[in-house]
């Protein structure tokens, strides 16, 4: 299953005052929601918030070709941002990541066959859950808890930097090499009963 959100269904939220200042409040992920991994930037762009769609323009086109390059193609995972709308000079804060977790967290819940997370930046790692810096353990796979389930989680590099730092293009293929050894060595319970996307559960859980 492909899941689009129409722009006009997307929730509102108003937790912090980032939904005043962007186009796109609230951007939905999309893809493939019944897969097995999940790629999480950390909020969206200028490209994102324009469309409100998410690795979109000349670093989501980046991201395609790398995933390419690495074996996995992006058309078998799910994407979404830890920070869903875009902060002022694509500067996103703490706070942001505070506000925007436990969204990011649901959607990782509701993905029935989740079993690898890849997070981009130091904002998705954090809100992930992990404390460590970027520099420290990128490219490192660790357990992660989502739930009642454990999954594999990698930390990297987010495209936009490497668009800046053309050099760390050959780490992010590293990294992204990973994902095909981490779903096979991936065992777990899968959870029962979750067979969509909860839209319902998302709008209630922004709107409190």
């Amino acid at each position: 299953m492909f899941q689009e959100t129409d722009p006009q269904t997307r929730p509102e939220c108003q937790k912090c005052g980032l939904y005043r200042t962007c186009t796109s409040p609230a951007i939905p992920g999309d893809g493939l929601f019944q897969g097995e991994v999940i790629l999480i930037g950390e909020a969206p762009d200028e490209a994102a918030d324009d469309t409100g769609r998410i690795f979109v323009g000349p670093m989501g086109a980046l991201l395609n070709r790398v995933l390419d390059q690495a074996g996995y193609s992006r058309r078998y995972s799910y994407c979404t941002h830890a920070i869903k709308c875009r902060p002022p000079r694509n500067k996103a804060l703490d706070r942001h990541v505070k506000y925007c977790a436990p969204l990011l967290h649901e959607e990782m819940k509701w993905m029935p066959n989740l079993k690898v997370a890849v997070t981009f930046g130091a904002k998705a790692l954090k809100a992930v859950g992990v404390e460590d810096t970027l520099t420290k353990c990128r490219g490192v796979v660790r357990p992660l808890q989502i739930g009642d389930r454990t999954i594999l989680h990698v930390g990297t590099w987010h495209p936009s930097y490497v668009l800046r730092v053309p050099q760390a293009e050959s780490e992010l293929l590293v990294d992204l090499s990973k994902i095909a050894g981490m779903l096979t060595g991936t065992s777990g319970p899968t959870p029962q009963g979750v067979a969509d996307r909860d839209t319902t559960a998302y709008r209630t859980l922004i709107s409190t």
